[in-house]
């Protein structure tokens, strides 16, 4: 795995996690009205605390 990866990983990670929180955070009735509100359980929440390791698989089979 290049150097050069290390950035691209922490930018997926970042944008993964913060585009979903940041998204409740700045428009809350409108993420909660389109997905509902944000708990434990929710598919989001998981999708926000995998980012990391989604962002390392998909650097791992792109330069596979």
């Amino acid at each position: 795995m290049p150097t050069r990866a290390i950035p691209l990983f922490l930018a997926i990670t970042f944008l993964i996690t913060w585009g979903i929180v940041g998204f409740y955070v700045l428009a809350p009735d409108l993420a909660s009205g389109w997905f509902g509100e944000i708990s434990g359980a929710h598919p989001l929440f998981f999708l926000a605390t995998w980012a990391p390791a989604i962002a390392a698989l998909v650097l791992v089979l792109s330069h596979a």
